[in-house]
This record gives structure tokens, sequence and C-alpha cells, in this order.
């Protein structure tokens, strides 16, 4: 649902769920934002929370279902062959080799202490994602102003998301790649401590949307600039190391997916918080590391 630029699909669903007039209830501010605990009396008395009818559950996983169909399509019959342009040729470090063999460079790239040193960073992407997918959704929008308007704030994170991974590229080229990801990290930690403070209502509309753009704009950021730094890390081993950044993300998201349904919210941002810590850390001394490198390949652009 992440990987569509602006929430497309989203903005396909809203109408569905938005259809409904029900009452928002309002005093709902001392169990909704980081007080937010699944499973509780107060939780599950908050008429804000009700679950939809069958019926428009059935329509958005028709409406998923057919965009699923529709992009397969696409990509079917839409997209020039690879062959046309001779990329069936082209060889790199997993040509030929089976699905076991993929596996094992891929493990075996854990040898390197900078894929160990950049794990931490590339399993909080994970986390942060399911938290803004799933804990910001349920903990502040549902609870505070309805599961109605969850479409409505996601599109904003998916718009500035999109915009923000097209122009990190030309940002990096004036400022490096260090600047940006700090500015990342600061705002990252800025909106973990505002959901650490405030208490949402219904009123708070623009801050919803605040918070979420926001999220959107630092979580571009992570995703391309990280990624990149991976083919950079290891050139030839490109495989292994992409292999490895889905396989790390991929854990972060089930990790924060499996505690979701138990822990409290406040609990959640702090585990962020703590693995944002951990994983700059190891961001930070690999940069360090790799200076005299990133010096050697800027020195004949500006010769």
């Amino acid at each position: 649902m992440r990987d569509l630029p602006g929430g497309a699909l989203i903005e396909v669903c809203v109408p569905v769920f938005s259809s409904d007039e029900a009452d928002l209830a309002e005093d709902v501010g001392d169990h909704c934002g980081a007080n937010f605990c699944p499973g509780t009396t107060s939780t599950a008395n908050n008429s804000n929370l009700a679950r939809p009818s069958d019926e428009k559950i059935y329509t958005v996983a028709g409406i998923y279902l057919g965009c699923m169909v529709l992009a397969v399509c696409i990509v079917a019959f839409g997209v020039d062959s690879l062959k046309r342009y001779n990329e069936d040729k082209r060889t790199g470090s997993g040509t030929g080799l089976s699905g076991f063999q993929l596996l094992a460079i891929t493990l075996k790239l854990l040898k390197e202490p900078k894929q160990l040193l950049l794990m931490p960073i590339v399993i909080w992407l994970g986390v942060e994602q399911a938290f803004v997918g799933a804990d910001y959704t349920a903990s502040y929008v549902s609870c505070a102003w309805g599961i109605r308007n969850i479409g409505y704030v996601m599109i904003c994170y998916g718009v500035t998301n999109s915009i923000t991974a097209i122009s990190t590229g030309s940002l990096v080229k004036l400022t490096g790649r260090v600047p940006i990801v700090t500015c990342a990290a600061v705002l990252h930690v800025a909106i973990i401590v505002t959901l650490l403070c405030w208490k949402p209502s219904f009123q708070d509309r623009v801050i919803f949307f605040l918070m979420s753009g926001l999220w959107g704009v630092a979580d571009g950021v992570w995703l391309v600039q990280i990624n990149a730094m991976c083919g950079f890390l290891f050139p030839g081993r490109e495989e292994a190391a992409y292999s490895n950044f889905r396989l790390w993300e991929s854990l972060g998201f089930i990790v924060a997916y499996a505690y979701s349904s138990f822990l409290c919210t406040y609990v959640k941002l702090y585990i962020l918080l703590a693995l944002l810590v951990v994983g700059l850390v190891g961001y930070y001394y690999i940069e360090w590391g790799e200076r005299p490198n990133t010096k050697k390949a800027e020195k004949p652009n500006k010769d």
C-alpha cells in the first residue's frame, strides 16, 4: 500500500469508508495517542474504532484486488521487454545462481562489518513504516477522529513521501548525503517526541495531516539514501546487498506487526527512538569510515 505514489490506491478507497456519518466520540483524549492500548476496555468502548460493515470491507478488498490485476496486466502487456535493451545479457553477482545460492551469498554478506553496522537502520525502516501504517492510524487518527478519516491522512503521507523521494537526489548533489540524513533523523525524533506528548482530538485535524506529512518526508529520505548506500558500499555485490536490505526491512515489518496488538503506543514510540539511535550510530560510523572513498569518487567530478 505504501509503495503507491501519492497513496493513489488509498484515495480510490477513501469514499467507501468516509460515506459513514456516525457521530464522533469526543471524550477520548486520555485513551488515544501515546496512551492507546489495544484490547483494553476504553478501546473497546470507543465508537470511533467501530468495525466497518462487511459490505464496505469486501468492497475495499475488491478495489485492491482489481488494482492488482490491472497492475499485472500493465506490466505484462505495456512494458517493453528487457531484451530490447540487451538487459537479458547483463551479468551481475547473482547471475546464473539458484535460489539457494542467492540465499547463500546474501547471508555470506553478513560477515562484512559494514553490513552489520547498516542492519539496525534498515530494521528501523521496516518498524517505522509499520508504525505509521498501523499504529499511527489506529492510536491517533481512528481513535480520536474516526476510522473513516484514515484514507485522507494517509494520502498526505503518500504524497509527501513520493515528492521527497523524487527531490532528495538533487539535494544530495548540493549538500552531500550526511546532512540530508541528519535532517531526516532530527525530524523523526521531533515527530516521535510530539506524538508522545500530544493528546489527539477530532478538532486537531491539521495536526493529523501535519504528522503524517512530515513522517512521509523523513521516510522518503531514509528509503532513497539507505538504498543508495547499499549499492555504494558493496560494488559488484549489489544483488546480495539489496537482498539484505529487503530481508532486514521485512524483519522490521514482521516484528512491529507482531507486537502491535500487545503493546501500548508509548512503548512502541520508545522502541522507535531506541532503534533510531542505534541505527544512526552504525550509519555515522560507516560514513566516517567511507570518507576517503567518497572523496576519491568526487575528485574526478571536480576536475
